[in-house]
């Protein structure tokens, strides 16, 4: 048997659809699943042949941004969901791990070196435009798996999983039971 694991990435705004990742040795595949449905079978949502993944819904459920390695590097795409339809190159210059504010106007993405982005997008009926693509500043993102960066609902703050100097931590420590360690004083 071929071993492969899962990684869940997105549920809709609704809660009834839930998006996950497989990563397989021919390369990563996002699925679409109806929770709620027992008779629900999993939908490859972007059968390229190539690794598409991270897929996360906007707010308003009509679409899906994700990133795939269809150009040869990972880049940030835009998908109808649940289609049909084309899809929209969102990062002019590589990137992953979309993000949507929560008015569905804008996508965040981290470039490929570390560079937190905004693409300023817009949809109308069945078409989804780039309005402009700009730089937010420069992260010392750790290079952890799973996703490493959230937006507030705002869309003016950012939790970002940073190294602490550029430099990773070796150890550390946990301590239990630390209230007898008050009472001792």
């Amino acid at each position: 048997t071929t071993e492969h694991f899962m990684l869940l990435s997105g549920l809709s705004p609704d809660g009834r659809v839930l998006l996950y990742d497989t990563e397989q040795p021919t390369g990563q595949n996002m699925y679409a699943l109806r929770v709620n449905d027992t008779e629900a079978q999993p939908t490859n949502l972007a059968p390229s042949g190539h690794s598409d993944w991270g897929g996360r819904f906007s707010p308003d459920g009509r679409w899906i941004s994700y990133a795939s390695d269809q150009s040869g590097r990972a880049e940030v795409y835009v998908m109808p969901y649940p289609g049909p339809g084309g899809r929209w190159q969102i990062s002019p210059d590589g990137g992953e791990e979309p993000r949507w504010s929560a008015d569905g106007t804008e996508i965040f993405y981290l470039r490929l070196d570390g560079t937190l982005m905004a693409a300023r997008v817009e949809s109308s009926g069945a078409g989804f435009a780039v309005r402009g693509v700009e730089a937010l500043f420069r992260t010392q993102i750790s290079d952890t798996t799973g996703w490493r960066f959230d937006v507030a609902p705002d869309g003016q703050r950012f939790l970002v999983t940073a190294t602490a100097g550029g430099e990773e931590i070796e150890s550390i420590q946990l301590i239990t039971n630390w209230t007898s360690l008050l009472e001792e004083r």
